[in-house]
């Protein structure tokens, strides 16, 4: 296939960090509805790519970075 990228295999991970993960996810969600503020359905959809480490931190970073 012509133009097509090569994505590069992630790393599988473990049960612990995928909790380490989803507290941190729900965490920072607390704190935003605490300010009265709400994650949207795409920052959701992003969230739970890295919760389930199909993106990792640095993939998340920069696509935070690309929506400023």
């Amino acid at each position: 296939m012509l133009g097509a990228r090569k994505q590069k295999p992630l790393s599988v991970i473990d049960d612990q960090e995928k909790q380490r993960r989803l507290e941190a996810a729900s965490d920072a969600e607390a704190s935003l509805r605490i300010e009265g503020l709400f994650i949207s359905e795409k920052d959701k959809a992003l969230s739970d790519k890295w919760i389930n480490g199909e993106i990792t931190d640095e993939e998340v970073e920069q696509i935070i970075e690309s929506s400023r």
